[in-house]
């Protein structure tokens, strides 16, 4: 019997390619790794009540590994800890004793084993006077040395393009702290790094050594949540983690798809070019956090991208925003995500919203309203901010010109500026919505050719280009490019809504590197040729 079944797997290898190959051990349906946040125990300055959610949250992005926190160092000495794939310490003993010899002998018996370890921030300065540390973790804070710059912005340029945790990574901006502290001879990978504007000298950001048969990743940035929410940060630290547990970096390399995949409250996808959450935390608002995986540039801000914003008529604006609207979700079997409002005493109309993945760098809205009573001169205005892209334009004409063009919002041309359709999208303009609190705002008004508006960012060389039919779409405004909202909306709808009828209007963001202004115009033509 042994024989006959030796046999049998040895046909099933020979007639079945790749069934025992290590390609098929990761396939998608592959059990995700688990991750553990290790915190509890920091410097006072450093918040790790705050910090330690927001590393779970955007690991959490990443669906080929489940994120979970401990508040007890003292888990490190649990034989438990091997329950993990990877260990992320968000922890410094500050002014109290470390968890003890047998937590320290764990760790170390753990990253030799194979598993990972990764270190945020100041978790090099943990376990002072223990020498076998610098041999773990390659660096380690050295009280004698300067600690670092002065809080706030720098550039962390990326050391070896080539690493799989870097690779495709541009240099990124973030406000943190540009440690200068780090010593130790251990043999390390520098992969990211920074210049201080005090001693003029590179130090490294982030790095990676192996210890025994593990993998550590190391990275000293992170000071606080506003560190932590930079997308290149958030980006190396995903790909680090991913990287120390056994991953590929990039989640493109693992299994694509042009379908949303539900998370609690949330709904993640990864097309392998753009990676990212929509209705984060299980609030009413579009996609965010966006990450182009080749670049790890973050592409949204925090309000996200396909945003129901203001609901406005000509009398009233209903609410402050849609998303403070409450609502439900549910995932569609073709891996849409619909979101429905419900009318309530603020908002006389229900409302659902269709989320697709239209394509890997493409994500298609459409949004339906159905009032409870007439609404004159209804407007969905639908919002998008984006994370830099600070050169933005509309299709219009320039002043004095007949031709269309992809026109430039420059600040001496204002502040906030709408590009309209037509008279009747002036008048709906100038009468009296955009004066109602909160926040009313003052438009310097400008022709539209068609509803088209494209962000750039000149680092990255992405382009944004967010579209609609002209049927669906009066009016695409925004403020000058380097403002800080970073944002284009549109004015959807645009009419007169008799009670009980179901509206309809469409919208689409485009999201491509090397995106020429001739190739978003042609990307626009043909939207609008399939969608009639």
């Amino acid at each position: 019997m042994s024989r006959l079944i030796a046999f049998s797997l040895l046909l099933a290898a020979i007639l079945v390619p790749g069934l025992f190959s290590p390609a098929a051990a990761a396939s998608p349906e592959a059990k995700p790794l688990k991750i553990l946040v290790l915190t509890g125990n920091e410097y006072p300055g450093h918040k790790w009540k705050e910090t330690a959610p927001l590393l779970v949250k955007f690991l959490a992005t990443d669906a080929r590994m489940t994120t979970s926190v401990n508040e007890d160092p003292k888990f490190l000495a649990s034989p438990d800890l091997f329950d993990y794939d990877a260990v992320v310490l968000n922890y410094m003993n500050w002014q109290s004793p470390d968890p003890g010899p047998e937590a320290r002998a764990n760790l170390k018996k753990y990253v030799a084993s194979g598993k990972g370890l990764v270190l945020v921030h100041f978790a090099c300065g943990a376990f002072q006077g223990w020498p076998e540390f610098v041999r773990i973790v390659g660096r380690v804070y050295d009280p004698k040395l300067p600690p670092h710059d002065p809080y706030g912005k720098f550039t962390v340029a990326i050391a070896d393009p080539e690493h799989p945790i870097t690779k495709g990574m541009q240099p990124f901006e973030t406000t943190d702290e540009l440690y200068t502290c780090l010593a130790g001879n251990t043999p390390i990978h520098v992969v990211a790094k920074a210049t201080s504007k005090v001693d003029k000298t590179e130090h490294p950001m982030a790095f990676v050594c192996e210890y025994g048969k593990g993998r550590v990743f190391h990275c000293v940035l992170g000071h606080d949540v506003k560190a932590l929410s930079a997308g290149g940060v958030q980006e190396l630290y995903r790909r680090g983690t991913a990287w120390a547990a056994g991953l590929p970096p990039t989640v493109g390399d693992a299994s694509p798809s042009l379908a949303f995949v539900a998370a609690g409250k949330e709904y993640r996808f990864d097309t392998g070019t753009l990676r990212g959450t929509l209705r984060g935390g299980g609030l009413s608002k579009g996609l965010g956090p966006v990450v182009d995986i080749a670049t790890g540039k973050s592409v949204a801000k925090l309000y996200g991208l396909l945003s129901p914003y203001r609901l406005l008529t000509a009398d009233a604006r209903f609410g402050t925003a849609g998303w403070d609207w409450a609502s439900d979700s549910r995932l569609l079997k073709d891996g849409t995500v619909e979101v429905r409002w419900q009318a309530d005493q603020a908002h006389p109309l229900e409302m659902t919203a269709e989320y697709r993945l239209s394509a890997a760098d493409t994500i298609d809205v459409t949004l339906a309203v159905k009032p409870a009573q007439d609404l004159h001169g209804f407007e969905l205005f639908l919002a998008s901010y984006f994370d830099g892209f600070d050169r933005t334009c509309a299709w219009g004409q320039k002043d004095g010109e007949q031709k269309s063009s992809l026109v430039e919002a420059r600040r001496e041309d204002g502040n906030w500026q709408m590009f309209l359709r037509d008279d009747e999208a002036k008048r709906l303009a100038a009468d009296g919505r955009w004066k109602r609190p909160p926040n009313p705002v003052d438009w310097v008004k400008r022709p539209l050719a068609a509803p088209l508006a494209v962000r750039r960012d000149a680092r990255s060389g992405l382009a944004a280009a967010e579209m609609a039919p002209a049927a669906d779409c009066f009016a695409v405004a925004m403020p000058y490019g380097a403002e800080g909202h970073g944002s284009v909306y549109l004015s959807l709808f645009g009419r007169d809504l008799k009670a009980g009828e179901r509206a309809v209007a469409r919208a689409r963001l485009v999201v491509r590197r090397g995106l020429s202004d001739e190739k978003a115009v042609q990307l626009y033509q043909e939207y609008v040729d399939r969608s009639r």
